[in-house]
């Protein structure tokens, strides 16, 4: 009676007669972590792109204000509109000043000095906060792109250590299947001999 003998069988041929689904499943898993790579890196890369800039105006706020002032502040000219309000604002004193008897005098010219330096205060600081303002939308902007890259990484980097994790449970699985299927087939052949035996 001839019979398979189960001490030169291999994976190989374990895995033939005795097919394993995780070895299915390992062909998809395989695949995970390109696809992650592919839709994560642009936005991963994104944001590495966007710290040192980030990193390099916050150091600026926090070390040298004065400079960050200096760079909103400057360039500053006068506005389109600063000089209507300024021919209107001496043009209203003036006659104010007439019909009170007091154009010409000290005070007068006081207080036009006064109007006329609160105006270009005013203009100035228009000037300084409409930059302010852009700014601060820029910087929250390229904030928010670091944000988008630092979510992406943490997205890929749990989506490939969820793969590889499967991979080797699939992997631990395939093994300790195919030890139980041995197992049974070296039962199965040594029970074979031994009735083999037992019968000659």
């Amino acid at each position: 009676m001839s019979w398979l003998d189960p001490f030169n069988m291999t994976e190989q041929v374990t895995d033939t007669f005795f097919p394993n689904p995780a070895n299915g499943a390992m062909g998809y898993l395989d695949q995970n972590p390109d696809i992650y790579h592919q839709y994560y890196d642009p936005y991963v890369n994104m944001g590495l792109n966007t710290m040192p800039s980030l990193e390099e105006q916050y150091a600026m706020l926090m070390n040298n204000p004065q400079m960050m002032q200096q760079m909103l502040g400057g360039g500053y000219e006068q506005s389109p509109g600063y000089q209507y309000q300024y021919d209107t604002a001496m043009n209203a004193g003036n006659q104010a000043a007439a019909a009170g008897g007091m154009l010409g005098t000290p005070a007068h010219t006081t207080q036009m000095m006064g109007t006329a330096q609160g105006l270009a205060n005013q203009d100035y600081w228009n000037y300084y906060n409409q930059n302010a303002n852009l700014y601060g939308q820029g910087l929250k902007g390229t904030q928010g792109l670091f944000n988008t890259g630092f979510d992406a990484t943490n997205a890929l980097a749990s989506g490939l250590g969820s793969t590889y994790g499967n991979q080797a449970n699939a992997a631990y699985g395939n093994m300790q299947s195919q030890n139980q299927m041995l197992a049974s087939v070296l039962g199965a052949g040594v029970g074979g001999a031994t009735y083999g035996w037992m019968n000659k």
